[in-house]
């Protein structure tokens, strides 16, 4: 199995997991992560949010490109490729249960953030036709966008690095 064909293997797994979302109780914050209280309507609002923005199929694709990395990290071991390749495979959906995690984590930033009543102008919003437009055209709009971003930030890095130059001339200071 190539990595290439692993990768799409991990992935459609991980879309037919899709209604899996066995949500584990969220664990407590990392070392230096504040936890802010926040109503449970709130955060039941925001975890509405997190799943009708598709900030929640975020996680759903990070999975599977873990997966990837742990593999590639042993892509030396060609002898284990098989047995590596079917235990990522296998362990995927008991991973897939840490998507609680990060559900629950976004909720809680995103009701740290908005106040109960914007959450429901958001909860309709993504529910409505409109939003789920919106969601369905998000991943083309951010390709769209990062295909001239590229460009964009080296043409506006180098006019930046010039207006420098020139004004740290104007100071007597030759850059």
């Amino acid at each position: 199995m190539t990595i290439r064909s692993f990768a799409a293997a991990l992935a459609l797994l991980g879309l037919a997991a899709g209604p899996l979302q066995a949500q584990a109780p969220a664990p407590a914050a990392p070392a230096g992560v504040p936890v802010t209280a926040v109503s449970e309507p709130v955060l039941r609002l925001a975890r509405e949010v997190v799943e009708g923005s598709g900030l929640a199929r975020t996680f759903d694709v990070a999975l599977p490109d873990i997966a990837l990395r742990i593999r590639q990290g042993f892509a030396s071991r060609t002898e284990l490729a098989k047995d590596m390749d079917d235990t990522l495979v296998a362990l995927l959906p008991e991973i897939r249960t840490r998507r609680g995690e990060m559900i629950e984590r976004s909720a809680r930033a995103i009701g740290t953030t908005f106040t109960e009543a914007e959450l429901r102008d958001l909860v309709t919003f993504f529910n409505s036709p409109t939003g789920k437009k919106y969601v369905n055209a998000q991943q083309g709009l951010l390709d769209q966008v990062f295909r001239f971003l590229e460009p964009w930030m080296q043409q506006t890095s180098e006019f930046f690095l010039a207006r420098f130059r020139e004004e740290m001339g104007k100071k007597g200071h030759k850059l």
